[in-house]
């Protein structure tokens, strides 16, 4: 019997627009995107530091479990540096703010990162993402620092068929890229295949 070759699923979504202040946040175009109601799933912000100075203050005030890409707490202006993995809900406060353009709260216009939906405990799903931003390209003797959390490079990556990012998606997790309008939602038939420069990195 053959085994199933691996392909990345992809869909697109266009014409998307940020919650208003008088809009409900279900009614936006991501929202039932983001929680399909699939009972077992969970949604995740995967949020730049970088892109929202504030996030320490955010996440202070957020009931939601986060995880920094980097394991380690030794220094702290390069943890709020990091991109975050942020547990959302339905009636959260962050859930409206990524998707609001609000002048003060709202994070939409900074395109702060990626949505992930999946069955994956966080834990796991953390140990998955740090695969990727380490990469060993061609000949170099040291990896590079590879922001793939950034919505529109990814779907370039994606686009060029970059070997390493193509595992990136899972069958049992959805990466969902919003920037400007539109958005890419990224998942893949089997698990991809395991290569040498994906050796895992962090704890």
């Amino acid at each position: 019997m053959l085994a199933t070759s691996f392909e990345i699923i992809r869909s697109r979504i266009f014409g998307l627009k940020p919650v208003g202040r008088e809009d409900l946040v279900s009614d936006q175009g991501l929202y039932g995107v983001l929680f399909p109601d699939h009972g077992r799933s969970k949604t995740y912000a995967f949020i730049d530091g970088a892109r929202v100075p504030d996030l320490e203050e955010r996440l202070e005030a957020h009931p939601g479990k986060a995880i920094c890409l980097d394991g380690r707490r030794d220094s702290h202006e390069t943890v709020w540096s990091l991109p975050w993995l942020v547990e959302i809900g339905t009636d959260d406060r962050i859930t409206r703010n990524l998707l609001s353009d609000h002048p003060i709260r709202g994070m939409w216009n900074a395109e702060p990162g990626l949505f992930m939906e999946t069955t994956m405990a966080m834990t796991e799903l953390m140990r998955h993402l740090r695969k990727f931003h380490r990469p060993m390209i061609g000949e170099a003797t040291a990896p590079i620092f590879l922001r793939y959390w950034e919505p529109e490079l990814l779907i370039h990556l994606v686009d060029m068929a970059c070997g390493h990012i193509m595992a990136l998606p899972k069958p049992d997790l959805r990466i969902i890229a919003r920037f400007g309008d539109e958005a890419h939602v990224l998942t893949s038939n089997v698990e991809c295949p395991s290569s040498e420069h994906l050796a895992q990195i962090g704890a």
